[in-house]
Protein backbone atom coordinates (compact mmCIF):
# COMPACT_ATOMS: atom_id res chain seq x y z
CA UNK A 1 0.00 0.00 0.00
CA UNK A 2 1.40 3.61 -0.92
CA UNK A 3 2.48 5.59 1.96
CA UNK A 4 0.97 9.28 2.32
CA UNK A 5 3.20 11.62 0.81
CA UNK A 6 4.87 9.12 -1.46
CA UNK A 7 5.11 9.09 -4.87
CA UNK A 8 5.53 6.47 -7.67
CA UNK A 9 7.75 7.66 -10.55
CA UNK A 10 8.60 5.92 -13.70
CA UNK A 11 11.88 5.38 -15.34
CA UNK A 12 12.78 7.87 -17.81
CA UNK A 13 13.74 6.71 -21.26
CA UNK A 14 17.31 7.63 -20.86
CA UNK A 15 16.71 5.14 -17.91
CA UNK A 16 16.36 1.93 -19.86
CA UNK A 17 17.61 2.48 -22.55
CA UNK A 18 14.23 2.67 -24.59
CA UNK A 19 14.87 5.74 -26.73
CA UNK A 20 17.77 3.89 -29.26
CA UNK A 21 17.52 2.83 -32.62
CA UNK A 22 13.83 1.20 -32.87
CA UNK A 23 11.78 1.21 -35.76
CA UNK A 24 8.19 2.57 -35.72
CA UNK A 25 6.80 -0.77 -35.56
CA UNK A 26 8.28 -1.60 -32.04
CA UNK A 27 5.63 -0.24 -29.70
CA UNK A 28 6.69 1.78 -26.81
CA UNK A 29 6.06 -0.70 -24.65
CA UNK A 30 7.81 -3.24 -26.17
CA UNK A 31 10.77 -1.03 -26.32
CA UNK A 32 10.44 -0.97 -22.55
CA UNK A 33 10.31 -4.90 -21.83
CA UNK A 34 13.01 -5.25 -24.30
CA UNK A 35 15.38 -2.45 -22.75
CA UNK A 36 14.34 -4.01 -19.60
CA UNK A 37 16.61 -7.06 -20.05
CA UNK A 38 19.40 -5.52 -21.93
CA UNK A 39 17.93 -5.42 -25.37
CA UNK A 40 19.39 -1.37 -26.83
CA UNK A 41 18.58 -2.61 -30.23
CA UNK A 42 16.11 -4.60 -32.54
CA UNK A 43 18.86 -6.67 -33.64
CA UNK A 44 18.82 -8.39 -29.49
CA UNK A 45 14.80 -8.47 -29.75
CA UNK A 46 14.98 -10.62 -32.88
CA UNK A 47 14.41 -14.37 -32.23
CA UNK A 48 17.63 -16.80 -33.21
CA UNK A 49 15.56 -18.63 -35.80
CA UNK A 50 18.67 -21.10 -36.09
CA UNK A 51 18.60 -22.42 -32.76
CA UNK A 52 15.11 -23.69 -32.84
CA UNK A 53 13.93 -26.82 -34.19
CA UNK A 54 12.26 -27.20 -38.00
CA UNK A 55 8.55 -27.75 -37.16
CA UNK A 56 9.15 -31.28 -39.25
CA UNK A 57 10.47 -32.72 -36.47
CA UNK A 58 8.14 -31.61 -33.78
CA UNK A 59 5.81 -34.76 -33.75
CA UNK A 60 2.34 -34.05 -33.02
CA UNK A 61 2.24 -30.96 -34.37
CA UNK A 62 -0.04 -31.40 -37.16
CA UNK A 63 -2.74 -32.81 -35.13
CA UNK A 64 -2.35 -29.77 -33.13
CA UNK A 65 -2.53 -27.25 -35.51
CA UNK A 66 -5.89 -28.96 -37.19
CA UNK A 67 -7.90 -29.08 -33.83
CA UNK A 68 -7.10 -25.19 -33.55
CA UNK A 69 -7.45 -24.80 -37.16
CA UNK A 70 -11.08 -26.33 -36.52
CA UNK A 71 -11.69 -24.39 -33.08
CA UNK A 72 -11.42 -21.12 -35.02
CA UNK A 73 -13.40 -21.92 -37.68
CA UNK A 74 -16.30 -23.21 -35.16
CA UNK A 75 -15.91 -20.07 -33.03
CA UNK A 76 -14.69 -22.35 -30.08
CA UNK A 77 -13.99 -20.63 -26.53
CA UNK A 78 -9.87 -21.01 -26.84
CA UNK A 79 -7.91 -20.62 -23.49
CA UNK A 80 -4.23 -20.07 -23.42
CA UNK A 81 -2.65 -21.25 -20.10
CA UNK A 82 0.93 -19.79 -19.63
CA UNK A 83 3.53 -20.58 -16.79
CA UNK A 84 4.17 -17.98 -13.95
CA UNK A 85 7.08 -16.52 -14.68
CA UNK A 86 7.88 -13.58 -17.48
CA UNK A 87 8.75 -15.62 -20.61
CA UNK A 88 5.60 -17.49 -19.25
CA UNK A 89 3.71 -15.12 -19.44
CA UNK A 90 5.04 -13.19 -22.81
CA UNK A 91 4.58 -16.42 -24.50
CA UNK A 92 1.24 -16.95 -23.41
CA UNK A 93 0.89 -13.22 -24.38
CA UNK A 94 1.86 -13.98 -27.95
CA UNK A 95 -0.07 -16.93 -28.15
CA UNK A 96 -3.57 -15.20 -27.18
CA UNK A 97 -2.35 -12.43 -29.90
CA UNK A 98 -1.69 -15.01 -32.66
CA UNK A 99 -4.68 -16.65 -32.41
CA UNK A 100 -6.91 -13.20 -32.36
CA UNK A 101 -4.96 -12.61 -35.74
CA UNK A 102 -5.38 -15.93 -37.02
CA UNK A 103 -9.46 -15.27 -36.67
CA UNK A 104 -9.94 -16.98 -33.45
CA UNK A 105 -12.83 -14.62 -31.68
CA UNK A 106 -13.18 -15.80 -28.92
CA UNK A 107 -9.75 -16.25 -26.58
CA UNK A 108 -8.91 -15.93 -23.09
CA UNK A 109 -5.87 -16.78 -21.07
CA UNK A 110 -4.60 -17.39 -17.37
CA UNK A 111 -1.31 -17.51 -16.04
CA UNK A 112 -1.00 -19.22 -12.58
CA UNK A 113 0.28 -17.36 -9.11
CA UNK A 114 2.33 -20.05 -7.74
CA UNK A 115 1.70 -18.58 -4.49
CA UNK A 116 -1.97 -19.62 -5.08
CA UNK A 117 -1.83 -22.20 -7.50
CA UNK A 118 1.57 -23.90 -7.00
CA UNK A 119 3.07 -24.96 -10.19
CA UNK A 120 1.70 -26.02 -13.94
CA UNK A 121 -1.79 -27.27 -14.65
CA UNK A 122 -2.99 -27.48 -10.64
CA UNK A 123 -6.18 -28.30 -9.50
CA UNK A 124 -6.98 -25.16 -8.03
CA UNK A 125 -6.31 -23.33 -11.16
CA UNK A 126 -8.38 -26.17 -13.28
CA UNK A 127 -10.63 -25.09 -11.34
CA UNK A 128 -10.85 -21.62 -11.69
CA UNK A 129 -9.91 -22.34 -15.28
CA UNK A 130 -13.38 -24.48 -15.43
CA UNK A 131 -15.63 -20.85 -14.88
CA UNK A 132 -14.46 -19.55 -18.55
CA UNK A 133 -15.62 -22.61 -19.77
CA UNK A 134 -13.29 -23.26 -22.66
CA UNK A 135 -13.40 -25.78 -25.63
CA UNK A 136 -10.01 -26.06 -26.12
CA UNK A 137 -7.07 -25.54 -23.67
CA UNK A 138 -3.78 -24.67 -24.82
CA UNK A 139 -1.03 -25.15 -22.31
CA UNK A 140 2.64 -27.24 -21.74
CA UNK A 141 2.68 -28.53 -18.40
CA UNK A 142 5.65 -31.24 -17.23
CA UNK A 143 3.10 -34.13 -15.75
CA UNK A 144 0.46 -33.91 -19.53
CA UNK A 145 4.01 -33.92 -21.80
CA UNK A 146 5.39 -37.07 -19.10
CA UNK A 147 2.09 -39.10 -19.95
CA UNK A 148 2.00 -38.01 -23.66
CA UNK A 149 5.94 -39.70 -24.10
CA UNK A 150 5.39 -41.89 -22.09
CA UNK A 151 1.70 -42.93 -23.47
CA UNK A 152 3.30 -42.93 -27.55
CA UNK A 153 6.61 -45.25 -26.18
CA UNK A 154 4.09 -47.66 -24.97
CA UNK A 155 1.86 -48.04 -27.79
CA UNK A 156 4.82 -48.48 -30.11
CA UNK A 157 6.33 -51.33 -28.24
CA UNK A 158 9.51 -49.42 -26.94
CA UNK A 159 11.38 -50.96 -24.69
CA UNK A 160 12.38 -48.08 -22.19
CA UNK A 161 12.06 -44.60 -21.92
CA UNK A 162 13.83 -41.39 -20.74
CA UNK A 163 12.12 -38.45 -19.07
CA UNK A 164 13.81 -35.88 -18.40
CA UNK A 165 12.53 -33.39 -15.83
CA UNK A 166 14.89 -30.97 -16.47
CA UNK A 167 16.72 -29.12 -13.52
CA UNK A 168 15.40 -27.86 -10.34
CA UNK A 169 16.24 -26.54 -6.87
CA UNK A 170 15.30 -28.90 -3.57
CA UNK A 171 14.65 -26.10 -2.07
CA UNK A 172 11.60 -24.92 -4.53
CA UNK A 173 8.34 -27.09 -2.53
CA UNK A 174 6.79 -26.04 -5.84
CA UNK A 175 9.12 -27.69 -7.94
CA UNK A 176 9.73 -30.54 -6.09
CA UNK A 177 5.59 -31.12 -5.85
CA UNK A 178 5.65 -31.02 -10.03
CA UNK A 179 8.46 -34.02 -9.86
CA UNK A 180 6.50 -35.91 -7.94
CA UNK A 181 3.48 -35.18 -10.10
CA UNK A 182 5.63 -36.73 -13.14
CA UNK A 183 6.47 -39.92 -11.01
CA UNK A 184 2.49 -40.23 -10.05
CA UNK A 185 1.79 -39.85 -13.89
CA UNK A 186 4.38 -42.39 -15.33
CA UNK A 187 2.69 -44.79 -12.45
CA UNK A 188 -0.75 -44.58 -13.69
CA UNK A 189 0.45 -45.51 -17.47
CA UNK A 190 2.88 -48.06 -16.38
CA UNK A 191 2.19 -49.69 -13.47
CA UNK A 192 5.63 -50.18 -11.06
CA UNK A 193 6.80 -47.04 -13.34
CA UNK A 194 9.56 -45.41 -12.99
CA UNK A 195 11.31 -48.29 -12.50
CA UNK A 196 14.84 -46.37 -12.27
CA UNK A 197 15.32 -42.60 -10.61
CA UNK A 198 19.06 -41.29 -11.23
CA UNK A 199 19.61 -38.06 -9.54
CA UNK A 200 22.62 -35.98 -11.81
CA UNK A 201 24.79 -34.03 -10.00
CA UNK A 202 27.59 -31.77 -10.90
CA UNK A 203 31.15 -32.33 -10.02
CA UNK A 204 30.98 -28.80 -8.76
CA UNK A 205 28.48 -29.35 -6.21
CA UNK A 206 29.99 -29.29 -2.47
CA UNK A 207 28.32 -30.14 0.74
CA UNK A 208 25.39 -28.41 -0.68
CA UNK A 209 24.85 -32.28 -2.81
CA UNK A 210 24.26 -34.37 0.17
CA UNK A 211 21.26 -32.15 1.29
CA UNK A 212 19.99 -32.04 -2.83
CA UNK A 213 20.12 -36.20 -2.74
CA UNK A 214 18.30 -36.31 0.90
CA UNK A 215 15.61 -34.37 -0.53
CA UNK A 216 15.27 -35.89 -4.14
CA UNK A 217 15.38 -38.95 -2.53
CA UNK A 218 12.44 -38.32 0.11
CA UNK A 219 10.17 -36.98 -2.50
CA UNK A 220 10.91 -39.52 -5.73
CA UNK A 221 12.82 -42.22 -4.27
CA UNK A 222 16.27 -41.91 -6.37
CA UNK A 223 17.94 -45.39 -7.13
CA UNK A 224 20.97 -44.48 -8.46
CA UNK A 225 23.85 -41.26 -8.94
CA UNK A 226 25.51 -39.31 -12.20
CA UNK A 227 27.82 -37.66 -11.44
CA UNK A 228 29.07 -35.19 -14.06
CA UNK A 229 31.63 -32.46 -15.22
CA UNK A 230 34.44 -34.51 -14.22
CA UNK A 231 36.19 -33.18 -17.38
CA UNK A 232 37.39 -30.22 -14.95
CA UNK A 233 39.39 -29.71 -12.06
CA UNK A 234 36.28 -30.72 -9.95
CA UNK A 235 36.58 -34.39 -8.32
CA UNK A 236 32.86 -34.57 -6.88
CA UNK A 237 33.79 -36.21 -3.78
CA UNK A 238 30.32 -35.40 -2.34
CA UNK A 239 29.26 -38.69 -3.82
CA UNK A 240 31.13 -40.35 -1.37
CA UNK A 241 29.45 -39.07 1.39
CA UNK A 242 25.93 -39.20 -0.48
CA UNK A 243 26.14 -43.14 -1.01
CA UNK A 244 27.31 -43.84 2.04
CA UNK A 245 24.87 -41.95 3.88
CA UNK A 246 21.84 -42.55 1.78
CA UNK A 247 23.11 -45.73 0.53
CA UNK A 248 22.88 -44.57 -3.12
CA UNK A 249 24.72 -46.49 -5.79
CA UNK A 250 26.93 -44.92 -8.69
CA UNK A 251 25.96 -45.53 -11.51
CA UNK A 252 27.49 -43.47 -14.23
CA UNK A 253 30.52 -40.70 -14.53
CA UNK A 254 30.42 -37.75 -16.92
CA UNK A 255 33.34 -36.56 -18.22
CA UNK A 256 32.64 -34.77 -21.49
CA UNK A 257 29.70 -33.63 -23.80
CA UNK A 258 29.51 -36.56 -26.22
CA UNK A 259 27.47 -39.57 -25.97
CA UNK A 260 30.64 -42.07 -25.44
CA UNK A 261 31.41 -39.35 -22.45
CA UNK A 262 29.08 -40.89 -20.02
CA UNK A 263 30.83 -44.30 -18.54
CA UNK A 264 29.87 -46.90 -16.59
CA UNK A 265 31.01 -45.81 -12.71
CA UNK A 266 34.20 -47.73 -11.68
CA UNK A 267 34.99 -47.62 -7.95
CA UNK A 268 39.11 -48.04 -8.26
CA UNK A 269 39.46 -46.01 -10.85
CA UNK A 270 37.19 -43.20 -9.25
CA UNK A 271 39.09 -43.52 -5.95
CA UNK A 272 42.59 -42.99 -7.59
CA UNK A 273 41.53 -40.14 -9.43
CA UNK A 274 41.10 -38.41 -6.27
CA UNK A 275 44.12 -38.68 -5.00
CA UNK A 276 45.95 -37.42 -8.29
Amino acid sequence: MKQPGTRLKRRSFADTGESGPWPDSVSPLLRRLYAARGATVIEQAQPRLAQLLPPDTLSGLDAATALLADAIAAGSHIVVVGDFDCDGATACAVGVRGLRLLGARRVSHAVPNRMVHGYGLSPALVEEIALLQPDVLVTVDHGIACHAGITAAKARGADAVLVDTAGRLHTKSNLMAELEKMKRTAAKVIPGAPHDILLVLDATTGQNGLAQARQFTQAVGVTGIVLTKLDGTAKGGIVVAIARTLGLPIRYLGVGEQADDLLDFDPEAYVASLFD
